[in-house]
């Protein structure tokens, strides 16, 4: 799969002569196919590194210099590839942003300790990004200025906003990069220079910042690789599209294996995101017309991608690997995915890591698994489970992941003098790194991740996993997914409520939910006490993170809100 594309030593590889490479080489090859409400725009190797070539330059004439640090915070859209293309070949750093708190509290305060000079982001139309930053400029309504200048005292560093925007379908920045009679920039860089930040998605409270280098980025793809290469369908990824539609700026959305061996990358547009444009039918479409032969999907989508399937007969394509990724593995999802692909990928990783451990299954080695199956652990990354006392855990008893090894994160980025007290104690001096999650090892070495330590509910005396309640509610032939979340109890500590997200027409009601639940969850020999949902919440759809996950802190305020006790 690493070398669909070869040509260049490893040891001397980095992004930007990587794309020289593609674009000189194999100039007509299609990288990157964005699909816009129907409409396919392809980038070829020529285009991305002429387009992104140009932006550089431009930077380069607006005062920007190497390593400067640039978030961007456009959405999935050739905008958003070609700007983060841009910044790399200008040899500065490009940061993936997020904006969640109104008042921006959360992204300036990353900005400050990265140091950030520059924002890209759509200021001509209502949204987040103007609502924030327009009132930093001394501009009003939307802006069609491509820079402004920008004055934030809790960031002073970050003095610039990009703005990149669309007027109807045109694609503005795009058209005027073409005009431009500007030479593409190629900015020398070494593989140890900072390339890329990733921000974690704050499922702890806050966003982290994870630097890499051109070498790091590199390791962690080639890893990757060779931990899975051994399966057929992955070996054969090169040779056919690659639909993975999850943010260019995340850990598992970033395009590695097209910019570094030209592996066609199929996606959504979503400049112009809504329920249409993510849709089943249409990303299933996109999927079976491009023939797609390996996918990475969601899995909210993955049930939309198998409703319209039924729902159409739309079988007649059939992918040879599919990852369905972003939560533990669900076994009734999965077994219905076979529908559509003859392989499941499964695999579990952090953006600190990477991927941590990982397996290619067939439908019959799925049959003999458990929910939370994750795989097994790659050669070069060393896993251990710990109780609360830091003592290894025994097959089958629960405890939290530490792992060391080749692709495990130096550090986590701040460069302000003062360290950042949140992150004290994540990575130790002897290199191993505290995943926050929950999991056991079975006796076969088999790792199932359960959660995050900070999902624990303490009810009473009781420590409740909510993966382990999770995997009983969702045997229940109506629900498709459920979240455990605590609410306050003034006794208790927590209260258990259970969101519960169900087939679109059911007629599944808060009763059945809870006899179904005492009966699986309380025996009748035991005490009332025993830990089980006490509150349901049945709902079409969750809430979700920058990352397309769960939110489960807004699930756990919304049933706080409601069912709380304090």
């Amino acid at each position: 799969m690493g070398c669909a594309i070869s040509g260049i030593p490893d040891t001397d590889d980095t992004l930007c002569k990587r794309l020289k490479f593609l674009a000189d080489n194999f100039p007509d090859r299609e990288l990157f196919i964005f699909y816009d409400r129907g409409v396919r725009d392809v980038y070829t190797s020529k285009e991305l590194f002429q387009l992104g070539g140009k932006f550089a330059a431009l930077l380069r004439q607006k005062g920007f210099q190497r390593h400067d640090m640039i978030v961007n915070v456009l959405p999935n859209s050739p905008e958003r590839l070609i700007t983060d293309v841009g910044i790399i070949l200008a040899g500065c750093v490009a940061m993936n942003g997020q904006l969640v708190r109104a008042d921006g509290a959360d992204f300036f305060e990353s900005a400050k300790k990265a140091r950030c000079r520059a924002i890209v982001a759509n200021l001509q139309d209502p949204g987040p990004s103007s609502n924030l930053f327009l009132p930093y400029s001394g501009e009003t309504g939307g802006s069609s200025k491509r820079f402004l200048d920008l004055k934030i005292d809790s960031a002073p560093e970050l003095t610039s906003a990009i703005n990149v925007f669309r007027t109807g379908n045109a694609k503005i920045l795009l058209d005027e990069l073409r005009d431009s009679e500007l030479d593409p920039l190629l900015e020398p860089c070494d593989p140890d220079d900072m390339v890329k930040v990733f921000t974690t998605s704050g499922s702890t409270g806050f966003s982290k910042m994870v630097p890499l280098t051109h070498r790091r980025l590199f390791n962690v793809w080639q890893a990757y690789v060779d931990f899975l290469g051994t399966y057929g369908p992955v070996k054969e990824m090169g040779k056919g599209g690659y639909y993975n539609d999850r943010a260019l700026g995340w850990v598992v959305g970033f395009p590695y294996g097209t910019l570094m061996y030209g592996l066609k990358r199929v996606l959504l547009d979503l400049w112009f995101e809504n329920a249409q444009v993510r849709s089943g039918a249409a990303m299933w479409n996109i999927i079976s017309k491009e023939k797609c032969r390996s996918s990475s999907i969601m899995p909210i989508d993955m049930y939309n991608i198998l409703e319209h399937v039924q729902e159409k007969g739309d079988d007649s394509f059939r992918m040879d690997m599919c990852m369905i990724s972003g939560q533990p593995l669900r076994k009734k999802l999965f077994l219905k995915a076979f529908r559509i692909s003859n392989t499941l990928c499964v695999a579990y990783g952090c953006t600190e890591v990477g991927c941590i451990s990982g397996s290619i299954l067939s439908e019959e080695q799925l049959q003999n698994l458990q929910d939370f199956y994750c795989g097994t652990v790659p050669h070069f990354l060393d896993l251990r489970i710990l109780d609360k006392d830091g003592n290894p855990c025994a097959p089958g008893e629960m405890g939290t992941l530490w792992v060391k090894g080749l692709t495990v994160f130096p550090g986590y980025l701040n460069q302000l003098e003062e360290k950042d007290p949140a992150t004290i104690g994540s990575l130790h001096d002897d290199g191993w790194f505290d995943t926050n999650d929950n999991g056991y090892y079975d006796d076969k070495k088999n790792l199932y991740v359960i959660g995050r330590k900070n999902d624990i509910i303490m009810y009473g005396a009781f420590v409740v996993y909510p993966g382990w309640m999770e995997q009983r509610i969702v045997t229940h032939p109506k629900v498709r997914e459920v979240c455990v979340v605590p609410v306050p109890h003034p006794v208790l500590h927590h209260d258990i409520c259970a969101c519960v997200l169900t087939d679109p027409g059911s007629d599944l009601s808060e009763e059945e939910l809870t006899e179904f639940s005492d009966q699986m969850f309380l025996d009748k020999s035991s005490e009332e006490s025993t830990p089980r949902p006490k509150y349901f919440l049945i709902m079409d759809k969750y809430p979700t993170t920058s990352t397309g996950k769960p939110d489960r802190k807004e699930l756990k305020r919304v049933a706080t809100e409601k069912f709380g006790i304090q």
